[in-house]
């Protein structure tokens, strides 16, 4: 609610922020089986801050009236990385909690078919970081991509406000008013990079990733597609 009749001068500051100490032993042991990275220690984060003025008296010996107002409040975001127990998506089994994730992964993930459709191998690219060369596939093993740590737990936020009101009494029946306001609001949604998924490009199997014994073994056998994760 607005004290369009506000008389004096007013002013405030406020500060926040959040403190987690990543220290769950269930949430460090999942990561760690699926080989995610993930924080550790005291973190604070999430720092807030707000500020408003406002200032307001009469003019004209009492017939007029006036005030005007600002305020600001900038807000930090807060990922998922910076919280143990949601720097991965939890899923659970009979043996417990564990870390999920998107089966359609960095590397790409690709699709070994029989002539009569069914599917007889899955396959990742073989990266340089994983041992491999960048050019050939290697099976894959249930890697999974780690969509959590992208997502907000808190969006950044940056608000300005700004206001006037002004009113002059010419007489018991005329009395002009004025009233002005102004906002602008600035914040980032973010999610994590997203599959492209159930669309499939075919690969020759004279293509140069496959070593020549190997393209004429998979001509034989198998139709080759599959599924790129974008974005990432």
């Amino acid at each position: 609610v607005l004290d369009t009749d506000f008389e004096g001068f007013r002013s405030g500051v406020q500060g926040s922020f959040y403190q987690h100490n990543n220290n769950n032993p269930t949430a460090a042991r999942i990561n760690e089986e699926a080989g995610f990275p993930y924080p550790t220690g005291n973190i604070s984060d999430g720092d807030a801050f707000n500020a408003y003025f406002a200032v307001g008296g009469k003019f004209a010996d009492g017939k007029g009236h006036a005030m005007g107002y600002v305020t600001y409040r900038q807000i930090e975001a807060i990922t998922k990385s910076n919280r143990d127990y949601v720097n991965c998506s939890v899923g659970a089994d009979t043996d417990g909690p564990f870390c999920s994730g998107s089966s359609t992964s960095a590397q790409g993930r690709f699709f070994a078919f029989n002539a009569d459709g069914s599917t007889n191998d899955d396959y990742l690219l073989h990266w340089a970081e994983d041992g491999g060369d960048g050019h050939s596939f290697r099976e894959r093993t249930g890697e999974v991509f780690n969509y959590g740590p992208y997502n907000h737990l808190q969006r950044p936020d940056q608000k300005i406000t700004a206001g006037g009101f002004a009113n002059y009494k010419v007489s018991d029946h005329f009395e002009p008013y004025v009233e002005v306001m102004a906002m602008t609001n600035w914040t980032d949604a973010q999610i994590a990079p997203t599959g492209s998924f159930n669309e499939y490009n075919y690969i020759n199997c004279d293509a140069q990733q496959w070593p020549r014994p190997r393209q004429y073994a998979f001509r034989r056998r198998y139709s080759w597609r599959y599924q790129r994760h974008l974005g990432v």
